[in-house]
């Protein structure tokens, strides 16, 4: 069986420098389920010493899943990141984003503390209608999801699939005229190919995104473009809900 998706760039994170890091990727795609905070200084530790709070790719999960789980557990900031100074520079922004997205009075008093105004004034965004407008988008959705469970995150996700009528305008890309417009409909259909492979391969090991998935499909106000792709996914992953489950599914339309 592959391992669980959270996304790309988690794979990689998630990768033990030494067999006592233990598995974070099995650790971090189950979180929403176990609540188990006993492995987040082991994790948290690698965080700090593989410096993913300032690469590009890392940066996304890592923020999505660390200000929910902090956001449940905010005694966990204490010792971690109570002093965002104590940061590199080019980690810095991240920590005091992360603070603002863990929605916690204890990270609201620290960013007023620290004199962080544009935070401290400004009510944090839920994931419900986060707008994906790149890759990392997705990766801080698939985080802020394993940490929560909450399918407003997967809702999310699955709005990218409205970019699926420019599926195809990468591979055309190379023989267009590179145009703007070329340009971005190439991105869009990245954007919109790697939201469908991340639901596919989280939705083969998950159950949880696999019944999401049938929910959507057989839910009558799902826009039609989103329902098609909705079917393709459904009939990869379906095999991963039980039959009751998707009568369920049918019946609760």
């Amino acid at each position: 069986m592959r391992a669980p998706l959270l996304v790309l760039s988690l794979l990689v994170l998630a990768r033990p420098a030494t067999a006592s890091d233990g598995d974070y990727n099995a650790w971090m795609t189950h979180f929403y389920r176990t609540r188990d905070i006993g492995q987040f200084d082991g994790y948290w530790k690698m965080v700090i010493r593989d410096g993913l709070l300032e690469k590009k790719n890392t940066v996304p999960p890592v923020l999505g899943f660390s200000s929910q789980v902090l956001h449940v557990y905010p005694s966990l900031i204490k010792g971690r990141l109570d002093n965002p100074y104590k940061f590199p520079e080019a980690q810095r922004q991240v920590v005091f984003t992360m603070l603002w997205l863990s929605d916690t009075k204890e990270a609201r008093a620290m960013l007023n503390s620290f004199g962080n105004r544009q935070y401290a004034t400004m009510a944090p965004p839920g994931i419900a209608g986060w707008k994906i407008k790149a890759a990392g988008d997705l990766d801080l959705c698939w985080g802020w999801y394993f940490a929560t469970g909450d399918v407003a995150a997967l809702d999310s996700i699955v709005s990218a699939l409205d970019l699926g009528p420019y599926a195809g305008a990468l591979k055309r890309f190379p023989t267009s005229q590179k145009t703007e417009e070329d340009r971005q409909a190439a991105m869009k259909d990245a954007i919109f190919s790697l939201a469908m492979w991340s639901l596919g391969e989280n939705a083969r090991d998950n159950h949880d995104v696999a019944k999401h998935i049938a929910v959507l499909y057989y839910r009558d106000q799902t826009p039609t473009e989103r329902r098609r792709w909705l079917g393709a996914l459904f009939a990869e992953t379906s095999a991963n809900i039980s039959s009751q489950e998707l009568e369920d599914d049918k019946a609760g339309r």
